[in-house]
C-alpha cells in the first residue's frame, strides 16, 4: 500500500494551521475551552509538561481529534515516514517504537514490513485504544500495542534490534530554565539511552527524532543527546544525519540514528 493511499485512506488528507480554532468547530463549547486550557497549561507551567500532555491525549481521543491532529501535522508524517521505515524499520526481525500515539505511523511501518514484529507502547489509554483498532482494521499480525512508559516497562535484555523514538524523548524532563530566548530543559536522555542500549540486541540500532523551536535549542538539545548516546556506551554511529531542516511550523527537525 502506498503512503499516500494510506494516509487518505485514514483521512489525513490536509494542513490546518490553528487546530485549536479548527478543533472548536467540532467539538462542544464547553469541550473547547477546556482545550484551551489544556493548551495554555502547557506554556504557562512546562515543569507539569508531562502531566499536561498525557491529559491533553485523552481528551483528544474522547473527542476524536486524533484525525484533525494528523492533518495539522501532515507534511512532517510524509517526510518522517519512509525514512523511519528505511533506517528504523527495513530488514528488522523486531521493534519498539516508543511513543507510538494512535498508531497510525507504527501502523504503517507493520503493513511496509510485513515480516517484522513491532511493538509500540504509549502511557496514555486512549491512543492504545485506537492503535489497537487500527491494527484489527487492517489485520495485522505483525504489530502489538502496550500501555507503558519506556522507564516503567521492563523489557528483557537485548529484546529488539531496532528502537524508534519520534518526536517523544523531549516530552520527558526533569528541570527547566526560563530565559530570555524561551526554555532550556534537562531532559531524561541519559536515563532513557541506557535503557534502550539494554534492550538492544549486539549491533541493535536506534533511531532518534526530536523537534526544537530555535538555532540555540537545537545546539542544547544535540549536546545532550550526543553527551547521553556515549554514556549509554552507543560508541558507533551507525548513522548521523546532521541535515537541520526547518518545517513548515518553523520548527527544526533533528534525526539521529546510533548503533549499539
Amino acid at each position: 500500500m502506498q503512503l499516500i493511499e494510506y494516509l487518505k485512506k485514514e483521512d489525513v488528507k490536509s494542513r490546518i494551521d490553528d487546530f485549536l480554532k479548527s478543533s472548536k468547530k467540532i467539538i462542544p463549547k464547553e469541550s473547547g475551552e477546556k482545550l484551551e486550557r489544556l493548551s495554555n497549561s502547557l506554556i504557562q507551567d512546562p515543569s507539569n509538561g508531562v502531566s499536561y500532555l498525557n491529559q491533553l491525549y485523552e481528551f483528544k481521543t474522547q473527542h476524536s481529534l486524533f484525525s484533525l491532529f494528523w492533518r495539522m501535522n501532515r507534511p512532517k508524517i510524509i517526510k518522517d515516514i519512509p525514512f523511519v521505515v528505511k533506517n528504523g524499520v527495513k530488514g528488522c526481525k523486531r521493534v519498539l517504537d516508543i511513543g507510538c500515539s494512535d498508531g497510525l505511523k507504527t501502523i504503517f511501518y507493520g503493513i511496509e514490513c510485513p515480516e517484522t514484529q513491532i511493538i509500540g507502547i504509549d502511557r496514555c489509554a486512549g491512543p492504545i485504544k485506537l492503535a489497537k483498532e487500527k491494527a484489527e482494521k487492517y489485520g495485522l499480525k505483525n504489530t502489538e500495542f502496550i500501555r507503558a512508559d519506556l522507564e516503567s516497562i521492563c523489557f528483557k535484555p537485548e529484546s529488539f534490534d531496532s528502537v524508534i523514538a519520534t518526536y517523544v524523548l523531549h516530552e520527558t524532563f526533569d528541570t527547566y530554565f526560563m530565559f530570555e530566548q524561551g526554555i532550556e530543559a534537562v531532559y531524561r536522555f541519559d536515563s532513557q539511552l541506557k535503557e534502550i542500549y539494554r534492550i538492544l540486541a549486539p549491533q541493535g540500532k536506534v533511531l532518534i527524532s526530536l523537534k526544537v523551536g530555535n538555532e540555540m535549542a537545537k545546539e542544547i538539545v544535540t549536546g545532550q543527546i550526543m553527551n547521553a548516546a556515549e554514556n549509554a556506551n552507543f560508541k558507533e554511529k551507525a548513522n548521523f544525519n546532521n541535515n537541520f531542516g526547518k518545517g513548515k511550523n518553523e520548527t527544526i527537525t533533528i534525526h539521529f540514528v546510533y548503533q549499539k
